[in-house]
């Protein structure tokens, strides 16, 4: 029983860190567009050592998963990022990755500003972008470090910003 227990949350492990990577593939390398950028070009500019984004994950069956990405290191032109995600009420590290800051984020070819909105994370009051592209509704905010603030597929929240901090 507990051998089956510890390769589900090591399955639900592997499927965040996929999930996340493919956000920060999403975020990070975007696709060329002519039009007026609807992102944040530097999303984690400005974030200082201490700054944070936490986000809650619901996975197709329905499980959530909270996963928090911390600035760990402050460099000139890049700051690096730990990835941490909640297990038995405790955050385990599940990796660094060094995020470029003079490296710009371009919006997705295709994608359709839709609306500006105000969504409240921890009590904060937070204006967001929402763009769409391909079915897939995105909020995004320069106020939140990564600038991703929730995802929805489908009509189903996937990703939200439960908390955050920029220092």
């Amino acid at each position: 029983m507990i051998k089956r227990m510890k390769k589900c949350i090591l399955t639900d492990m592997v499927r965040v860190r996929l999930l996340i990577g493919l956000v920060f593939i999403f975020m990070a390398l975007g696709c060329q567009s002519s039009g007026v950028p609807l992102v944040a070009a530097y999303p984690w500019a400005g974030c200082g050592l201490g700054s944070f984004v936490q986000y809650k994950m619901i996975m197709p069956d329905g499980k959530t998963i909270q996963e928090r990405q911390v600035v760990i290191e402050v460099k000139p032109g890049q700051i690096m990022l730990e990835s941490l995600a909640l297990g038995n009420d405790n955050w385990e590290s599940k990796g660094k990755m060094i995020v470029p800051l003079n490296v710009p984020r371009r919006t997705p070819v295709g994608a359709v500003a839709l609306a500006q909105e105000q969504v409240i994370i921890a009590g904060k009051t937070v204006n967001c972008k929402v763009i769409e592209n391909n079915g897939i509704k995105v909020w995004m905010s320069e106020a939140v470090p990564g600038g991703l603030v929730k995802r929805m597929s489908e009509n189903t929240v996937v990703l939200e910003v439960v908390d955050f901090k920029k220092k």
